[in-house]
């Protein structure tokens, strides 16, 4: 879909910590991270946003980092976006950022060859979102599952409004780089 012109995608869904293949795979630049940084390369319009996961109070048996180093498979791309889950942020009336804290379950980075990751935070502590009792249910829940797509969809408008402006859509470098720079 990325060839055809596919602008975001979201990813919430990873490999916990206990379930890795070996001691070497959580912050590893593996073979599924070297996948998805083709596709962007091959797609340069095109921005996988993953979810951190929810290993942030979980042990990795042998980190480079110590007490860190909690981020598996696609988390460890160089050129996607990786979410963490925050708190909804403490803004005052002048849009000043007062404070934001961090949900302590999400995954931390940074990866084994020292790159920043997560990317950014976003609000994924009790979102209402569709369940699966029924057709129509609804509930609150919380994670990098509910971050990831939260910050998505701001990246999506945020798109929207660059076509609308300049005709033409922001590669996903200079999306990243907008939102990791400008966010509070």
């Amino acid at each position: 879909e990325a060839a055809n012109g596919l602008l975001l995608s979201n990813h919430s869904y990873g490999i916990p910590l206990e379930n890795i293949p070996g001691n070497w795979y959580a912050g590893a630049y593996s073979g599924p991270s070297r996948i998805w940084d083709l596709i962007a390369y091959n797609a340069p319009y095109y921005l996988m946003v993953a979810s951190a996961g929810n290993d942030g109070n979980a042990t990795n048996p042998a980190p480079l980092t110590s007490v860190y180093d909690k981020l598996t498979g696609n988390k460890t791309c160089k050129n996607n976006l990786v979410v963490a889950n925050a708190q909804d942020a403490n803004v005052d009336t002048q849009g000043n950022l007062i404070s934001v804290s961090i949900n302590s379950s999400s995954s931390e980075g940074p990866t084994d060859d020292r790159r920043i990751k997560p990317d950014i935070t976003g609000n994924g502590s009790g979102l209402t979102s569709s369940t699966d009792n029924s057709d129509s249910s609804y509930g609150s829940l919380s994670g990098t599952s509910m971050a990831a797509p939260n910050v998505m969809g701001t990246l999506v408008l945020l798109q929207q409004h660059y076509n609308n402006v300049n005709s033409r859509f922001m590669k996903a470098a200079t999306l990243k780089a907008l939102a990791c720079h400008t966010a509070d």
